[in-house]
């Protein structure tokens, strides 16, 4: 079972390893964030990770960040959603994010909309797209994100960031780059769109078993679990 001692050996193996493929990529350290994603986590292990360089902490349920959060020490961390969010839920996590990975709706957008006209917060959010047709998944259509794009970025309290997708959990590589190379394509074309103050700024694609992957298709931002806080018990 993981502890809080491990994480600096974890991470220092995880860097060595993010650094060379960078360097294979031709792609500085800089190009990318690493959000830890400390979900089912006590606090004290947000802290050791914090200890040792991370900003970026990922939550998955609203109610467990809500209980987390204000236990945890270390100041000026940057917390993100990663989890499926429902319009019930939007008060909550306006409160509690700095970025929301999850949007895949306009309902949902306009609920998170007035909650954040409702305390003066302009939020950031990433929209989430289903690259892998599974109907498991949240996440809009591709083919639809554009229009999405365009309504959401209409909404005066929200700020688009980027996108955000799962890949297939599938031992072949090949439809996992396919799931990538569609986010990255998509991430390209919206580079262009005129998002009102908001920025095509983060391509949120791959976690602990698919990174370097993510990585060759262009992700510049990953969500990493278990290789910053190992095992979950």
């Amino acid at each position: 079972m993981s502890t809080p001692g491990a994480i600096g050996e974890n991470v220092r193996r995880f860097r060595g390893a993010l650094h060379d493929e960078l360097a294979r990529l031709g792609r500085a350290p800089e190009s990318v964030v690493v959000v830890a994603i400390s979900k089912t986590f006590g606090p004290e292990f947000v802290d050791a990770a914090a200890t040792v360089g991370f900003l970026d902490f990922g939550e998955n349920r609203v109610q467990e960040a809500a209980g987390k959060i204000p236990q945890v020490r270390a100041a000026g961390l940057r917390w993100h959603l990663i989890g499926h969010l429902q319009e019930n839920k939007a008060r909550d996590a306006v409160g509690l994010f700095d970025l929301i990975h999850s949007v895949d709706s306009l309902e949902l957008a306009r609920a998170l909309d007035r909650r954040a006209g409702a305390t003066g917060k302009r939020q950031d959010i990433l929209l989430q797209v289903n690259t892998t047709a599974e109907s498991q998944k949240s996440g809009c259509d591709p083919a639809g994100v554009e229009e999405l794009a365009g309504r959401i970025a209409a909404l005066p309290n929200l700020r688009i960031m980027g996108l955000m997708t799962i890949g297939p959990f599938v031992d072949d590589p090949a439809p996992i780059a396919v799931a990538f190379r569609s986010l990255r394509g998509w991430f390209d074309r919206l580079s262009s769109t005129d998002l009102h103050g908001g920025a095509m700024r983060y391509c949120s694609m791959g976690m602990s078993d698919d990174w370097r992957m993510a990585l060759a298709e262009g992700a510049n931002m990953l969500r990493i679990g278990r290789a910053v806080f190992g095992e979950r018990g």
